[in-house]
């Protein structure tokens, strides 16, 4: 089986969905290609899980030369979405372009009514993302129709190199081997 996956950013959405890829692989023995922003790439490149990565600026013909069998897209950004209804496919799940306007599959509207491509609008959107208490992946795993457990984490694979640097920094700023929590204090408006 072949998987297209879309999944553009924001960089930690992009970790967040690598947790469907491990499940996507053992299903269904699928071939895997990914389709994100070169910021993503780095992030994405080591995982073994991942058959073809592309970037979404550097996107030749080989991505729409293909046919494959299910379409995943999580992304609402135009470009995404165009893609997404452009690739030759069997099945689509996700956001896409009809008639010019963004949309979504109905099996994905749980996610997508939360967003800004819902088709109740920013402010219903707005309400209903403050309510939901479901986590990211468990929304995704369920629109695949998979059930989501603590064993299916989001996937990054570091290099030698850049496991070496982490010592290195460890070691030059006095880190000891505790836990250590990394906090982003930057989001987006909503």
């Amino acid at each position: 089986m072949r998987i297209l996956i879309i999944k553009l950013g924001a960089i930690g959405d992009v970790i967040r969905t690598t947790s469907i890829i491990p499940m996507l692989k053992e299903n269904y023995k699928a071939n895997i290609t990914w389709v994100t922003k070169t910021e993503s790439i780095s992030l994405l490149k080591n995982n073994f899980y991942i058959d073809n990565l592309f970037s979404i600026e550097d996107l030749n013909k080989e991505i729409l030369n293909q046919k494959y069998n299910l379409v995943i897209n999580f992304e609402d950004e135009k470009e995404a979405c165009d893609l997404a209804t452009n690739v030759k496919k069997d099945k689509l799940i996700g956001a896409y372009t009809k008639d010019g306007k963004r949309t979504y599959t109905d099996n994905a509207s749980e996610w997508f009514d939360m967003g800004l491509i819902s088709k109740y609008g920013k402010e219903k959107a707005d309400e209903l993302k403050a309510k939901n208490k479901r986590t990211y992946q468990d929304i995704h795993f369920s629109i695949l129709g998979f059930k989501h457990d603590i064993n299916h984490v989001p996937q990054l694979n570091l290099s030698k190199d850049e496991i070496e640097f982490g010592k290195k920094f460890a070691e030059k700023n006095n880190i000891k081997n505790e836990l250590i929590i990394g906090i982003n204090t930057g989001a987006g408006g909503r």
